[in-house]
């Protein structure tokens, strides 16, 4: 992998060589200029691949004059200008949103900018700009522009005034939700940004928040985002995240189960609001009493009159089968699952939306956690037909390997422990199907392989370790 790294006035002054001296256009120096650097060795991902643009006299910019280097030196003059009144502070305003037209153009944009200070020069726009609400939104939005995919970027200093900022504008629902967005995309992929954001009271305000704007659709949609991003272990660089944590205190200590339920309620009719709650509450149901407490505040009756009235939209389908997942890890929800009839209906889900991946998906993974050690849970699914849809799914989205796992386990729970169920698969072809996916997709071999042994299938099983020491 290249390594080796230029500035973006390297890779502009190479385009402007070959534009002047060797009389290319700007499409042919660009491609030029890239080639030369890739040959060497250099990792472009940081560079912005065009011209610089024009001045109004016809002459090429210099290459520190690209577009978004403009911006953010006319950023700093402004911040570094002490005469501060409202023309100049309108002109900063319209800067922001040039930089934000710029970095939603691609992550090198917004490299190029954070290796320019931008982040610095951002973080002063929206401490000025504190204290007039309208003015402080466009700065934050700006700020979170240049985040995305940058959490790296964020301090102590600018942790302590975003959550200032939250505590400050608590009635202010577009400041909330322009505030929880940078928070977001400062806690994606960094376990301790999410932590300090947690020890400074993340959790509680966002709670507030919820409970204060419940029906302000986008404040809702954006903490329940951000809360999801706090249950998450994604960073790399730290060995244990603590995402389990979080979904605890965010589940008993702040009761956000309850509130999620009730919010759902509300807004039962918003697709929207209804596929973030239940996506968020899936990330809750860490523990065997938080499933139950699902059902109990009347999750599941909500769930299952959303698959019965709304079968028709692909998106409510697929977040109920999500959810019904999350919380059948508790043998007790299993069963109120099945009494409630969601097997008949995640079947009429997959033959009304055969085609849809995460349908798929979520339905083989539904039947794969309650037929787990519940012989009766699979007599109602095979008497449904959900064999026969299975392997429809599997067959439709060969390609797709979350649907092919899942439906391996699938199979495997279906028949681990009630062998009579063998031939009902054997016969509508699951053999084939298995030893496809063996050879197709490698990263589902565990689950196809203990689908094939359960089924009685021959399977040659390797003994990776037989206790010997290990001769050279």
């Amino acid at each position: 992998m290249a390594t080796k790294r230029i500035t973006q006035e390297t890779f502009d002054a190479v385009v402007k060589e070959n534009m002047d001296d060797f009389e290319m256009d700007a499409e042919e120096a660009v491609a030029d200029a890239v080639q030369q650097f890739e040959s060497q060795g250099v990792n472009l991902m940081n560079i912005i691949k065009q011209v610089s643009q024009t001045t109004s006299d016809g002459q090429q910019q210099s290459s520190s004059r690209h577009p978004i280097l403009l911006i953010l030196k006319n950023i700093d003059d402004i911040l570094n200008n002490n005469n501060q009144s409202h023309s100049q502070d309108q002109n900063l305003l319209k800067e922001c949103q040039l930089f934000q037209d710029q970095c939603s153009q691609g992550p090198e944009y917004r490299i190029v900018a954070a290796d320019n200070k931008a982040y610095t020069k951002m973080l002063k726009v929206c401490q000025r700009m504190d204290g007039n609400a309208s003015n402080l939104s466009i700065a934050l939005q700006t700020l979170a522009a240049l985040l995305d995919g940058q959490p790296d970027l964020v301090d102590n200093v600018g942790i302590q005034f975003i959550m200032d900022t939250l505590k400050k504008y608590s009635d202010d629902a577009l400041i909330q939700q322009s505030t929880i967005n940078v928070i977001r995309l400062a806690c994606i992929m960094h376990e301790s940004n999410r932590q300090k954001f947690v020890g400074c009271d993340l959790i509680e305000q966002l709670i507030l928040v919820l409970r204060h704007f419940k029906t302000q659709i986008a404040v809702i949609k954006e903490a329940c985002s951000t809360l999801r991003v706090l249950t998450l272990d994604d960073d790399i660089r730290v060995p244990f995240g603590k995402g389990h944590e979080h979904a605890k205190m965010i589940a008993s200590q702040c009761n956000g189960l309850e509130l999620l339920i009730d919010i759902i309620k509300l807004h039962y009719q918003d697709t929207t609001i209804y596929s973030e709650i239940c996506a968020t509450i899936g990330k809750l149901a860490v523990r065997n009493e938080y499933c139950q407490e699902v059902v109990d505040l009347g999750g599941l009756t909500l769930v299952t009159k959303a698959l019965a009235e709304r079968m028709d939209e692909p998106l409510i389908v697929a977040r109920s089968c999500s959810l019904l997942r999350a919380i059948s890890g508790n043998d007790d929800v299993k069963t109120a699952i099945v009494n409630a009839g969601c097997v008949s209906l995640i079947i009429a889900a997959m033959d009304r939306h055969p085609k849809h991946v995460h349908i798929a998906e979520q339905s083989c993974a539904v039947f794969a956690s309650v037929a787990l050690r519940q012989p009766t849970h699979c007599a109602d699914i095979i008497a449904s037909g959900g064999a026969d849809f299975i392997l429809k799914a599997m067959k439709i989205h060969e390609d797709v390997e979350s649907v092919q796992k899942q439906g391996c386990l699938a199979i495997r729970n279906l028949v681990a422990r009630t062998r009579e169920y063998c031939d009902v698969f054997l016969e509508a072809g699951a053999e084939a199907i298995l030893r496809q996916i063996r050879q197709k997709h490698k990263s589902c071999d565990d689950e196809a392989k203990a689908a094939l042994r359960d089924l009685g299938c021959a399977v040659q099983l390797k003994e990776l370790w037989t206790g010997t020491s290990f001769k050279r």
